[in-house]
């Protein structure tokens, strides 16, 4: 994410239409066998308007995927544009097993539910 804030800079400065900017999360210097689950994210400005587009390999649907769209909405609160729209592509959403449970639980609108980390 450090080459964020450079980005958005520029989209600032620019406000081009015509060209996409891109932030690509290809790899995070950390040591694994997996790709970020974010991978990319690109900007867009139509007739004034941000619109927002996003790839993400894996999320987990029900501890994951809200802070992940939030993330999206908070970055896009850094353009100095009215944002038209976010539009997030997932490879693969799942619940984790030991949060199945819980997941059905929250469902049926129990309050104080609360999920396992895995880590």
């Amino acid at each position: 994410m450090a080459k964020l804030p450079a980005l958005i800079d520029r989209i600032n400065n620019e406000h081009r239409s015509s060209k996409n900017y891109v932030l690509f999360l290809g790899e995070t210097g950390a040591i694994t066998s997996q790709a970020p689950c974010l991978s990319l994210v690109q900007f867009q400005i139509e007739d004034g308007e941000l619109v927002m587009s996003a790839y993400q390999r894996s999320s987990d649907a029900n501890l994951g995927l809200p802070a992940d769209l939030y993330h999206l909405y908070l970055m896009s609160r850094q353009i100095e544009l009215p944002l038209r729209s976010i539009t997030l592509d997932l490879g693969n959403v799942h619940i984790y097993e030991t949060n199945a449970e819980a997941t059905r639980r929250l469902l049926d609108s129990e309050e104080g539910v609360r999920f396992s980390l895995n880590v």
